[in-house]
């Protein structure tokens, strides 16, 4: 038992160090703007500012192989009123390198305008996003209130066969069943209704929330 112990104990260790000597050494890229809170586009050399940046200025960008190639990385800056800005980053030998990029201001109405156009349309989109994930709650909603809606109306006629098959001379008896299929009578009204509701609403965020996406 301890030898079968020990080989596992060997096994893990050397899986390790195969895995340390494989992974490629971690590089980070320091990107910090003048003004700051520039949209960061990463490895875009003609991003569509309507997305959500990768990141925000400042910001620590880890570099992989995936969004660098040959020790370079492409940054594209983003912010209103300033001018837009790409920069191919040669990294340094170390883990860590830094950018310091001083924006340039647009002073030209017409593109400010339409950078204007394009962070309200972004905005639009990210609201018409949550609009849509928001709609699955009424939906739920409006399927529970389903559930119970027919769970109730099953009830009711449940009731209301008892009152049928209940002897004429049993009024108390009845009274009793009457109030009972009543009862579930204005719990299915009232499950109806969230029903109605619930698809409504969230028929109403689902458009509006697609609408957004244009």
């Amino acid at each position: 038992m301890k030898k079968i112990l020990l080989f596992l104990v060997c096994l893990v260790c050397l899986a390790l160090g195969q895995e340390q000597e494989n992974s490629e050494p971690t590089k980070v890229l320091h990107v910090s703007t003048i003004p700051s809170y520039a949209d960061i586009y990463i490895n875009q050399l003609h991003p569509n500012h309507v997305k959500n940046p990768q990141a925000t200025s400042p910001e620590f960008i880890t570099v992989t192989s995936e969004n660098s190639q040959d020790n370079e990385i492409l940054i594209s800056l983003f912010k209103p009123e300033f001018a837009d800005t790409t920069i191919r980053v040669k990294l340094s030998a170390k883990d860590t390198s830094y950018l310091i990029v001083s924006l340039r201001p647009n002073y030209d109405k017409t593109i400010q305008e339409e950078q204007e156009k394009i962070v309200k349309k972004r905005h639009n989109r990210n609201f018409g996003k949550k609009m849509i994930f928001g709609s699955f709650i009424p939906f739920a909603v409006s399927a529970i209130s389903g559930g119970i809606t027919y769970y109730q109306i099953n009830k009711a006629n449940d009731a209301k066969k008892k009152m049928e098959n209940s002897p004429l001379a049993d009024v108390k008896k009845i009274n009793e069943i009457q109030k009972e299929f009543e009862q579930h009578r204005d719990n299915a009204d009232i499950g109806k209704t969230f029903v109605n509701v619930g698809i409504s609403l969230g028929a109403s965020l689902l458009a509006v929330g697609v609408i957004l996406q244009f």
